[in-house]
């Protein structure tokens, strides 16, 4: 079985690889121009995007042909006319076992075979062999087509056939069109392949019938539902085996049955009865007329980011529980302090005085009680009816005698309490944790001695960003060393502290603010380093208390 040589100038690129080939003949008719050997070794063409510059450059390698034709003229004949439409044939052969050898050899990108070849293996098998070794179109040869050849050669899935005698405009047409089409088939392939590989579950519905019905899954989408494609296609789209959401689930179905985009997590049960959730997203998909005609849904399984989620949660619910805990601890140390230091009094002390530092230890104690019981409901916000509240000018006065043991015997404290109505709604015992939180820290701030003044009024401007209305001011200031203003931005930071360890927990001031600021009040700092520190802590009146106070100030006489 001899080998048919190729021409002269086609055995020469033969020996050079076929790699440098740089022009392209004039009858390059509408052939698609594809991607030079160097992107494509292994045989299979990508084709380059039609209308880009690079369909239109003339300096692109031609397609690189193998013919395989037992007729020694034909092959000659086929040869020229395919180098005069500008291709390059790189081998002309007639037998199978050459045929594969050089296919191997010389990297063809379009394979032309003569059905009936020399040798005990025919064209149709031959072809077979090839498209084992790579993906490259095949266009087959014959002199007659009856159905049996036909029907043989279909199977090995041909590009196209040309028949005998031919001529250069049918081979220039059908190679064309087996170009074009092989092209389409790989990028179809890859599509098709990426889509298989997606890990997003992936169902296009077709929604032309009466009633939308699965038309393709992948496997990320089979997996998803826990189904095979014979329980799927064709059937209705199902977004859960066991839904929880109803309303989610009648949104998505109504955007199907009106051809809209939707999305939405829904619900549902595994086989093994474990609770799943899916991101489900629905795209329209129209058709080159415009009309829409499949929905292709979107599945992501969340299961696991969602229990991470709920995992996290339950984390920052204990550090919460934490932080509350040892918010209370904090206050309630400074409760024990007065206890002790008034039962040091009464135990060191006369007759005289015993019964009054007895009932400052009732009080303070009950002070932690009340303490203890905001550890309970600490995250129910007080209700009080418009005629209830807390009479500041009352708490302070009951206060005082608390803050001067407190502070110990080298700290003076001064405390003014403004004439009029001064009702506020949050609750007592807010009050009182705040104050003595402010009060400790002005203490420990002057470790040498000082001043401490508290001031109670209603200013016609209240500090901070608080709406209109009515407020009284509770200013604490001490004449302590002062906070570098760095610190100062930081000082409402949960677990921020500037004192040494173990002598602070960073809380005061964090609950402080958090309490206020619930009730819809404000707590700000000012302070210098080497002039002291000043805490303002706005906090609106009572609708009762605003209106006495508005009462009084129109009752007064005007100046003189």
């Amino acid at each position: 079985m001899a080998v048919i040589p190729a021409t002269p100038a086609s055995e020469a690129q033969v020996n050079r690889g076929r790699a440098q080939a740089t022009t392209s003949g004039p009858g390059q008719l509408g052939v698609q121009i594809l991607a030079s050997d160097s992107e494509n070794h292994g045989g299979t063409p990508s084709p380059l995007r039609p209308g880009s510059s690079s369909d239109r450059a003339v300096n692109r390698a031609p397609i690189r042909v193998m013919v395989v034709e037992d007729e020694s003229v034909i092959a000659l004949d086929l040869e020229m006319r395919l180098t005069r439409l500008g291709y390059d044939v790189v081998a002309v052969c007639d037998n199978c076992e050459d045929a594969i050898a050089l296919f191997v050899e010389t990297h063809p990108q379009l394979v032309l075979m003569d059905i009936c070849i020399s040798g005990p293996v025919d064209g149709i098998e031959t072809a077979s062999a090839i498209s084992r070794l790579s993906d490259v179109p095949v266009v087959f040869l014959t002199a007659y087509a009856d159905q049996d050849t036909v029907r043989r050669a279909s199977k090995t899935s041909p590009y196209g056939y040309l028949l005998k005698p031919f001529d250069e405009r049918s081979v220039s047409v059908t190679l064309t069109i087996a170009l074009q089409r092989h092209a389409a088939d790989v990028r179809a392939r890859l599509f098709s392949t990426a889509i298989e590989s997606a890990t997003v579950g992936i169902a296009l519905v077709d929604i032309r019938g009466p009633a939308p019905v699965i038309e393709f899954v992948n496997k990320a989408y089979l997996m998803s539902v826990e189904r095979t494609p014979e329980q799927l296609i064709g059937l209705p789209l199902i977004f859960s085996s066991d839904p929880q959401d109803r309303e989610t689930i009648a949104r998505l179905q109504a955007a199907v049955e009106h051809h809209q985009y939707a999305d939405g997590v829904v619900q549902g049960k595994r086989s093994d009865g474990t609770t799943s959730w899916t991101t489900v997203t629905l795209c329209p998909v129209p058709s080159p007329t415009g009309k829409v005609t499949h929905m292709v849904s979107f599945h992501k399984d969340i299961t696991a980011l969602r229990e991470a989620e709920s995992t996290l949660a339950s984390t920052q619910r204990f550090e919460t529980i934490g932080l509350m805990t040892a918010s209370i601890a904090h206050d309630f140390n400074n409760v024990l302090n007065i206890i002790m230091g008034f039962a040091e009094f009464a135990r060191d002390g006369d007759d005289s005085t015993r019964p009054a530092d007895l009932d400052e230890i009732v009080q303070a104690a009950r002070r932690g009680e009340k303490l203890t019981r905001k550890l309970l409901d600490f995250s129910r916000r007080p209700d009080p009816s418009p005629e209830s509240g807390t009479d500041l000018a009352r708490v302070m006065a009951d206060l005082l005698t608390m803050v001067q043991r407190l502070v110990g015997p080298y700290v003076d404290v001064e405390m003014r309490v403004g004439a009029g109505s001064m009702i506020v709604s949050t609750d007592s015992t807010s009050i009182e944790q705040v104050l003595l939180n402010l009060v400790a820290n002005a203490r420990d701030a002057m470790p040498a001695g000082g001043r401490v003044g508290i001031d109670v009024t209603c200013p016609a401007t209240p500090s901070g960003a608080l709406a209109a209305g009515r407020y009284v001011r509770i200013a604490v200031r001490d004449t302590g060393t002062g906070i570098d203003p760095l610190i100062v931005k930081r000082m409402f930071e949960p677990l921020f502290t500037t004192k040494p360890r173990g002598q602070g927990t960073g809380l005061g001031l964090s609950t402080s603010r958090m309490l206020i600021e619930r009730e819809g009040g404000t707590i700000t700092i000012e302070s210098a380093l080497g002039e002291g520190t000043t805490v303002h802590v706005d906090l609106p009146l009572t609708d009762r208390a605003a209106a006495l106070a508005a009462l009084v100030s129109s009752s007064r006489p005007p100046p003189r």
